[in-house]
């Protein structure tokens, strides 16, 4: 006999207050069905795909229990920092009730208040630590403000896909898709598509009138069949596209849905509309790379500790690679549009000192320990191994192209790993071979040079096959390479940027800049006065823990590097240029006169 499943009963009366109460109904028997004389319940610390401990349990307010047969309370105590033992129960079940906190918008963690709530697995729901495979089912008393629910778990009973938004009781298979199944509660508007014989939802909250959700359900089908076309598989039966509009940032992937965090005034502008469809692209690649696709430290979840990787730069960078240039090849963008995108993506790498610091392979071996944790010092020190991992993908993707003729891609590389791995996880020696076993060539310099140590990237190759250039140019106004906050009127130093001037002259973070050249600055905007004092050095009188200092700073023009199509490419710069932008669509021919 089986384990039965674990429940959850879920109610809001204090939803003012941002808080969920939950009941769960664990079994007592043991996975053979003999009964067990303790039960160890454990709270995940972490999300996959967000790699930070992240301490969930911190979140819970009070927790009980008690014998599910007699309804008597029984002990629980907590054994370490996220999880707690229940013993003394006679029947074959406990019930243990809990409080618990939801105040943090992101993609991650939970939300609750009377327009929405926001509902994440890890940071939601406690279980047996031996149960993870068991299904685990969720009912739901909504508030009558949330009058449907987002989720892409399935309904208990077969209903038709029309009603799945009104549906508040699902179950999950196990523990882990409990996990990676978002709940989204609220008066949502939802929309669906179908794109091979695929049913796909876009679920938007967020009650202003600059959306136009048909275009952007339309947009979002466009780049599925994209994707799809990319990847040549579709492994999920349905996908949801969970949409919060509301002055956040941010995406997270799960296998059968994504929570795209956003403005709410994003559509209304060329710029951040793209910038959304490059997130409902990313998040969309992750179905395949990272959530079935892993490295293989990630083959399987611990969610009680950390997982080191030295693979997120093929796991996320190849991602941040693709995530443009699929909107591209989609027809959401041009070539102007995505040559700017992947312009700030370089010019974020090369304006990080932190570059000739740390590697690709350290960055993503650390990130538990840094990338989400960024301070005064990241730039000087890091690299994210999402915008390098994006600019080597890149670098990467021209060189095969170039050392194949156009023949092999890193579209096919990722293609051929998603045969080979997808059911075993791949390390980052795996990938290293198959580049090797797809085109022969001496790849160890190549990957030592780029993924595992710091070094300066050399671009020429891949602008001259592609017929690119990078324009080293500059503003008409000044820098001194650092930043500042204004405090109730006092401009202080939140990061000096190392090498700039701010950093020769010896400014330092936690600076109060009081004067410049003797007079006091305004408290609105003191850069004006800086742009002034341009072309020359200046005085600054700063406060240091009280005492005060003369600084001399001389600004520098700031930089303004363009990357740009070379004006008069040659026919086969061209020709490589298309099949790049455009591989495995139909494009544009090169212009005349090479087809006149």
């Amino acid at each position: 006999m089986s384990m039965k499943p674990i429940t959850y009963h879920l109610r809001f009366p204090q939803a003012n207050r941002h808080l969920v109460e939950i009941e769960a109904v664990i079994p007592c028997s043991g996975s053979s069905g003999t009964g067990v004389s303790s039960l160890k319940l454990i709270m995940p610390v972490w999300t996959p795909g967000s790699y930070l401990i992240r301490e969930y349990a911190r979140n819970i307010e009070t927790i009980t229990a008690f014998d599910h047969l007699t309804n008597q309370a029984i002990p629980i105590r907590k054994s370490d920092k996220n999880s707690w033992l229940v013993d003394g129960f006679q029947s074959d079940s406990v019930r243990v009730v809990y409080s618990l906190y939801c105040r943090e918008m992101s993609v991650r963690t939970n939300w609750i208040d009377e327009e929405f709530a926001l509902l994440n697995g890890a940071a939601t729901f406690l279980t047996r630590d031996d149960a993870m495979s068991i299904p685990h089912i969720v009912e739901i008393e909504p508030l009558t403000t949330w009058p449907y629910i987002a989720c892409s778990l399935p309904a208990l009973d077969e209903i038709n896909a029309s009603e799945l938004a009104t549906r508040f009781t699902r179950r999950a298979g196990s523990f882990h898709e409990l996990v990676d199944s978002p709940i989204l509660m609220g008066d949502i508007s939802v929309h669906s598509f179908e794109v091979s014989d695929k049913k796909h939802f876009l679920a938007h909250i967020g009650n202003q009138p600059g959306w136009d959700l048909p275009k952007a359900v339309e947009d979002c089908r466009k780049i599925v069949r994209q994707q799809h076309d990319f990847w040549k598989d579709v492994p999920y039966a349905s996908y949801w596209f969970i949409n919060i509009a509301t002055e956040g940032r941010g995406g997270l992937e799960h296998d059968n849905n994504t929570v795209l965090l956003t403005d709410r005034w994003a559509m209304t502008k060329p710029d951040t509309y793209l910038d959304w469809l490059g997130l409902v692209s990313h998040e969309f690649f992750h179905t395949w790379n990272v959530r079935r696709l892993r490295p293989r430290a990630l083959q399987e979840y611990d969610y009680q500790r950390e997982q080191y990787i030295d693979e997120l730069w093929i796991a996320e960078g190849i991602t941040s690679y693709f995530d443009d240039l699929l909107v591209l090849r989609a027809g959401l963008s041009t070539p102007d549009e995505y040559l700017g995108l992947l312009n700030k993506t370089i010019n974020s790498v090369e304006d990080a000192p932190g570059k000739r610091v740390q590697s690709l392979q350290e960055s993503s071996w650390d990130t538990w320990i840094k990338h989400y944790r960024p301070d005064e010092n990241t730039q000087n020190s890091r690299i994210s191994y999402y915008t390098k991992g994006a600019v080597v993908a890149f670098l990467l993707d021209a060189k095969l192209r170039e050392l194949t003729n156009n023949q092999i891609s890193l579209d096919n590389v990722m293609q051929q790993l998603w045969k080979e791995y997808r059911e075993i996880g791949y390390t980052l020696a795996d990938f290293e071979l198959l580049v090797g076993k797809l085109v022969d060539w001496t790849w160890k310099d190549w990957f030592d040079e780029h993924i595992r140590r710091a070094e300066q990237i050399n671009y020429h190759n891949a602008f001259q096959w592609l017929g690119l250039e990078r324009v080293q140019g500059s503003s008409t106004e000044v820098e001194i390479g650092c930043e500042f906050a204004n405090r109730d009127g006092r401009w202080v130093v939140t990061k000096v940027v190392r090498d700039a001037p701010g950093s020769d002259s010896g400014l330092q973070v936690e600076d109060e800049l009081i004067a410049v050249e003797g007079w006091r600055l305004p408290k609105d905007n003191w850069r004006d006065k800086l742009q002034q004092l341009k072309g020359q050095s200046i005085s600054c009188t700063v406060a240091r823990r009280g005492l005060l200092k003369e600084v001399s700073v001389l600004p520098r023009k700031r930089k303004n590097n363009t990357l740009r199509f070379v004006e008069h490419a040659s026919y086969d710069q061209h020709v490589n240029r298309r099949n790049w932008l455009y591989s495995g669509v139909a494009a544009p021919a090169p212009p005349s006169p090479y087809f006149d």
